[in-house]
């Protein structure tokens, strides 16, 4: 069954995902970071959505979409359109890819502490890649 993107049942599925991947563990042992992928309001998502992440070590500790972004101070916030997270967590374009050609900005934060570890955060993807993810389109927005 299909788990609607960014809702609280995503989310905890993305820790789940995170939690399993003993490959994750292994390549995110020496990673530190803390994050928001905010997707950009557009036709299908009415407002900017901020998910967040706190990865330590190899762990997921949280996961959470929040709705006041002030909620949480990460370290790095990456914002791009649900288009370009999309193809990211569908691994049609790599995060780095996306970094690169800035359809991914990073808007707070240094981009050098995801370039710094690309396995683990080439595994993150992957570990997001694999849950089946329903994705919103015109007849099916985000909701707030």
């Amino acid at each position: 069954m299909k788990t609607q993107f960014a809702t609280d049942a995503w989310m905890r599925a993305t820790k789940l995902a995170l939690g399993r991947s003993t490959t994750f563990r292994d390549v995110a042992r020496n990673w530190r970071s803390d994050f928001y992928c905010v997707v950009k309001a557009g036709n299908t998502v009415p407002q900017d959505l901020y998910l967040y992440f706190d990865l330590r070590y190899g762990e997921c500790v949280e996961a959470v979409r929040v709705s006041d972004p002030s909620q949480r101070l990460p370290e790095i916030v990456l914002e791009g359109s649900l288009e370009a997270w999309q193809r990211v967590f569908q691994k049609k374009l790599s995060l780095l890819q996306a970094l690169m050609t800035k359809e991914l900005l990073v808007t707070s934060g240094v981009s050098v502490k995801i370039m710094g570890a690309p396995k683990a955060a080439q595994e993150f993807i992957n570990c997001l890649a694999a849950i089946d993810t329903e994705w919103p389109d015109d007849s099916n927005p985000i909701r707030s």
